[in-house]
């Protein structure tokens, strides 16, 4: 990658917005932890959402092996995608049960990924 592509991806790495998903997702999260997890304290809340991710992952890797035709059925490409969106809504829970805000998590990794160099596998 050179300098000027660099560039470009640091100007759209500033600009990015996540809109009002953050929000919406800290509404939704507030609803769900009242309705699901009465009695439950805020750390066991935290743990419950963390294995969530991971949980919403397999799910997303499951549905992703059969519509690639590595398991046993088929698969579904809106079953998959379904359980992407569900990645990233657990996700975006978590960012709210940690109260940090994941626009600036989202654009510090973009820009680690965009300064990391690349490996010309041309040249090996």
């Amino acid at each position: 990658m050179d300098a000027l592509e660099n560039e470009v991806l640091e100007w759209l790495v500033e600009d990015l917005s996540l809109g009002d998903l953050p929000d919406v997702i800290g509404t939704i999260a507030s609803t769900i932890k009242y309705n699901s997890c009465q009695g439950a304290t805020d750390q066991e809340w935290r743990d419950a959402q963390a294995m969530c991710v991971v949980e919403e992952a397999g799910e997303f890797i499951g549905e992703y092996r059969r519509l690639r035709g590595f398991a046993r059925r088929a698969g579904d490409k809106d079953a998959m995608l379904s359980e992407l969106a569900d990645v990233v809504i657990a996700a975006m829970v978590m960012f709210w049960n940690l109260d940090e805000d994941p626009h600036a998590a989202i654009q510090g990794k973009l820009r680690k990924i965009i300064n990391r160099g690349w490996v010309n596998k041309d040249e090996q």
